[in-house]
C-alpha cells in the first residue's frame, strides 16, 4: 500500500504525523506542483473527502490541477492510485503562497526523489530522509595521516630513503545524500613503483548512479575486467525503467592501466622496462528485478600499449608494445528454487607485437572484420575460456558442480594473471551439523593441462578439497583442512627483513586448535598451528617454475590481565622450505608485552625475536629483530603514535656480511 502525508512548504520543511483515524491510515498529499512563477503552495480547506477523484475535483475547482501533477508520477505509483480510498479532513478554504526560495525548492526536489520510494518507506523514515537532508545538507566523515620516517644501516648499502613520508587520506563527503568517498595516498617513493604507491580516487554514488575518478579498479567478470588497478573514469549505472521485470545495468572505464618504465631510470638503475598501456570496457546488460540473482552481462574489453611512450630503445625484443581486445559474457539464472546456474565465457584476441604486419584476411576470421577496433597481425592468437557452476542450497547445506576450461596462452590485460592451459571438473559439497557446531566441506574433481596437445607431457591429476571446522566447546575449537587447487600465496616481508616472494600454491594441508581457558581477570588463550605447502614461484608477467616445499609448526600462548589493563605473549615458530635440493630451516621464539595507562588512552607494546636460520643443516644466519611502538589518543578525533624497530643480522660464515638496520616512524592521524 502506497502512504501519503501531510506535508507543508515554506522556507524549511516540516512532516506532520498522519492520522490513524481510519482504516487506510493514510492522509492526502496536500504539496502542489510548481507553477511557472516558481512557487510553492501550502494548502489547508474543509470539508470530507472520500475518493481519490473528489479530492482532485475538490482541488481543480480552487484552480491546481493536480491531474497534470500525478499523470508525472513514475507508472508504479500512478497505477495504485485508482485503488487507494483516501479519508481525510480539509480545514480550511484558504489557501497560502510562499515567495520562491532555494531551501523551499530543495525541499520539494528531495521529496519528489523520495516519492519513488513511499512504497517502502513509513512515515518516521520518510520524516528522517528529508529533514536530515535539509538540516543537514553536508556530511563529511573521514581520516588524515601523516607518518614520517627515518632509516640508518650499517655494514650494508642503504636499501632505502633515509627520510620518508607518507601521507594518507580518506574522505566521505555526503552532499545531500549524495555519497562521494575520496581516499589517497601520497609518498616519495611514487616514481619507483609500476603501479603507483600515490594513488588517489573518488568514487561518488547516488541511488542507481556510480562514478569512479581517479585510481581505482572495477570487476565486470572473471575473464575479462577483473580488478585491474586503472588511472581514469569509470561509471556504474542501474538506471530505473518502467518495466516491472526488467533492471538495466550499464558499466564502463577507461584509463591508463599501467604506466611507461624506461630501461634505465633519471639515476642510472636498471629497471623492467614497460610501455605505457591504456584500456577501455564497456559492460550492458540486464537483470531481474523480481529475483536479483538473474543477469546478464555483455563485454567488451579492449587495451593496448602506447609504442612512442618509451623514449630510449628496447633492445633484443625483451619488451614489446601488446594489444588485446577481450569479448565476454557474463550471467546467473535460478532455474528452480534454490538451483542456480553461474556461467563466464570470453574470447579474447592477444597480439604480442603491434609493429608486425597485418594477418591475411582470408585467416582472421571474426576479429578481422571488426574494423578499428582491433587489427589482426602475424603475432595475434585468439583464444575462448569459459567457467561455469552449478549450485543448489537446501537447509543447511548445499551441494554443486563446477567446469573451468582456461585456453592456452589466454590473456586478458583486465587481469592481472590466469593460470592458463588448465580444465577441470569439480564437485563440491557443505553442510553443518549440530547446530552449527561442527562446519564440513570438500570438493573433488579432475584437472588436466596441455589442453591444444602442443606439449611434450601432459599433467593429469585429481584435484580437491576438505574442510573441517569444530567447536568441540566454547573454550576449544578445532579446524584442518586439505587441498590441491592453485591459489596464490603472498609471502610478505616483515619490516626491515631480507626478501619478498610471491607463490602460487598448489598442495595446501593445514591443521590448527584453538584453546582459551583463565578466568575473566586472566584471560589465555593457547594456539598450535601446523602447515605443509608445495608451491610454485610466480612474477606478475613471467613465470618461473621453481617447486618449493614449505613446512611450518607454530605454538602461540597470550594472557591478558583485564584489571592490569596488561598483555603477555610467547611465541615459538619452526619453518622449512626445501628447493631444488636446497634445505633451509629457520627456527625461534619472541616475547612481548602490551600494556594500557591513561583509561586505554595511551597503549605501548614491546616485542622481541630471534630467528636462526640452518642451511642444508648448518647454521647460516641468525636475526634479531626488537620492535617498540606507543600510541596516544588526544582528545576525541587525534592519535599520535611513535615506533622503532632495529633488526642486527649475525652471518655466521662469513662475518663481514653482517650488518644491522634501525627505522623510526612517527605518526599522526586525525578522524572525523
Amino acid at each position: 500500500m502506497i502512504r501519503f502525508y501531510n506535508i507543508a512548504v515554506s522556507y524549511g520543511i516540516k512532516i506532520i504525523a498522519p492520522s490513524e483515524r481510519y482504516l487506510c491510515r493514510t492522509l492526502h498529499f496536500l504539496l502542489f506542483p510548481l507553477h511557472r512563477s516558481g512557487i510553492i503552495f501550502r494548502c489547508r480547506s474543509y470539508g470530507t473527502v472520500s475518493t481519490i477523484a473528489q479530492f482532485l475535483q475538490r482541488c481543480k475547482s480552487y484552480g491546481l490541477d493536480f491531474q497534470a501533477f500525478f499523470a508525472k508520477i513514475p507508472g508504479a505509483i500512478a497505477d495504485s492510485l485508482k485503488h487507494i480510498y483516501v479519508l481525510a479532513q480539509l480545514r480550511q478554504r484558504s489557501f497560502l503562497c510562499f515567495q520562491q526560495s532555494a531551501q523551499s525548492l530543495l525541499a520539494a526536489i528531495l521529496l519528489f526523489v523520495s516519492c519513488g520510494h513511499l512504497q517502502a518507506q513509513t512515515v518516521e523514515q520518510l520524516q528522517e530522509n528529508v529533514q536530515e537532508r535539509i538540516a543537514h545538507p553536508l556530511q563529511i566523515n573521514g581520516s588524515f595521516g601523516l607518518t614520517l620516517g627515518y632509516y640508518e644501516s650499517f655494514g650494508i648499502a642503504a636499501r632505502r630513503d633515509r627520510y620518508s613520508y607518507l601521507l594518507n587520506g580518506n574522505l566521505n563527503p555526503r552532499l545531500f545524500g549524495i555519497d562521494c568517498p575520496i581516499n589517497g595516498n601520497f609518498s616519495q617513493l611514487e616514481a619507483n613503483f609500476l603501479q603507483p604507491f600515490n594513488q588517489f580516487g573518488v568514487s561518488p554514488q547516488y541511488k542507481w548512479a556510480k562514478g569512479h575518478l581517479g585510481y581505482r579498479n572495477l570487476t565486470f567478470s572473471p575473464l575479462t575486467l577483473n580488478g585491474h588497478t586503472f588511472l581514469g573514469a569509470g561509471v556504474e549505472l542501474a538506471p530505473p525503467i518502467k518495466s516491472r521485470f526488467i533492471e538495466l545495468r550499464i558499466g564502463a572505464m577507461y584509463g591508463r592501466l599501467r604506466r611507461p618504465v624506461e630501461p634505465v631510470d633519471v639515476v642510472g638503475k636498471q629497471a623492467d622496462p614497460a610501455f605505457r598501456r591504456m584500456g577501455y570496457a564497456l559492460k550492458l546488460g540486464i537483470g531481474d528485478k523480481k529475483q536479483a540473482a538473474n543477469y546478464l552481462d555483455f563485454i567488451l574489453f579492449r587495451a593496448h600499449d602506447v609504442e612512442g611512450s618509451i623514449e630510449a630503445p628496447v633492445g633484443n625484443g625483451a619488451v614489446t608494445p601488446a594489444e588485446n581486445l577481450v569479448l565476454g559474457i557474463s550471467g546467473q539464472y535460478q532455474l528452480w528454487r534454490s538451483l542456480t546456474l553461474r556461467a563466464d565465457w570470453a574470447s579474447s584476441a592477444f597480439t604480442r607485437d603491434t609493429r608486425n604486419e597485418t594477418a591475411n584476411k582470408d585467416n582472421t576470421g571474426f576479429y578481422g572484420k571488426l574494423g578499428g577496433l582491433f587489427t589482426p597481425r602475424i603475432s595475434t592468437q585468439t583464444n575462448q575460456s569459459v567457467m561455469t557452476a552449478l549450485e543448489y542450497q537446501f537447509s543447511k547445506s548445499s551441494i554443486g558442480l563446477k567446469y573451468n576450461r582456461i585456453a592456452p596462452d589466454y590473456v586478458s590485460m583486465g587481469s592481472y594473471y590466469f593460470q592458463n592451459d588448465l580444465e577441470d571438473v569439480t564437485f563440491n559439497a557443505n553442510t553443518s551439523l549440530k547446530e552449527g557446531k561442527i562446519m564440513l566441506g570438500g570438493s573433488l574433481g579432475f584437472q588436466r593441462n596441455n589442453l591444444d596437445n602442443t606439449l611434450n607431457n601432459q599433467s593429469k591429476r585429481v584435484i580437491g578439497s576438505v574442510n573441517y571446522n569444530q567447536a568441540i566447546n566454547d573454550r576449544l575449537n578445532f579446524n584442518a583442512s586439505y587441498s590441491n587447487y592453485s591459489s596464490t600465496l603472498l609471502v610478505t616481508k616483515q619490516e626491515l627483513s631480507d626478501s619478498l616472494n610471491l607463490f602460487q600454491v598448489s598442495t595446501n594441508y593445514t591443521l590448527g586448535t584453538n584453546y582459551n581457558f583463565g578466568s575473566a581477570e586472566r584471560k589465555q588463550t593457547l594456539s598450535l598451528n601446523l602447515s605443509y605447502q608445495n608451491a610454485n614461484a610466480r612474477d606478475e608477467y613471467d613465470i618461473i617454475d621453481q617447486a618449493t616445499d614449505f613446512y611450518n609448526a607454530g605454538l602461540f600462548y597470550n594472557i591478558q590481565f583485564a584489571k592490569r589493563n596488561t598483555g603477555l605473549t610467547g611465541s615459538v615458530n619452526v619453518t622449512r622450505s626445501i628447493t631444488e635440493g636446497i634445505e633451509s630451516t629457520v627456527i625461534g621464539p619472541g616475547v612481548g608485552v602490551n600494556k594500557s595507562f591513561l583509561e586505554k588512552k595511551l597503549r605501548a607494546r614491546y616485542f622481541v625475536s630471534y630467528r636462526n636460520s640452518l642451511l642444508n643443516g648448518s647454521a647460516s644466519f641468525g636475526v634479531l629483530q626488537n620492535r617498540f611502538s606507543v600510541d596516544y589518543a588526544v582528545l576525541k578525533h587525534h592519535r599520535v603514535s611513535l615506533t622503532m624497530s632495529h633488526l642486527y643480522k649475525v652471518d655466521y660464515v662469513s662475518s663481514d656480511k653482517s650488518y644491522s638496520e634501525i627505522q623510526g616512524l612517527m605518526g599522526y592521524q586525525f578522524s572525523f
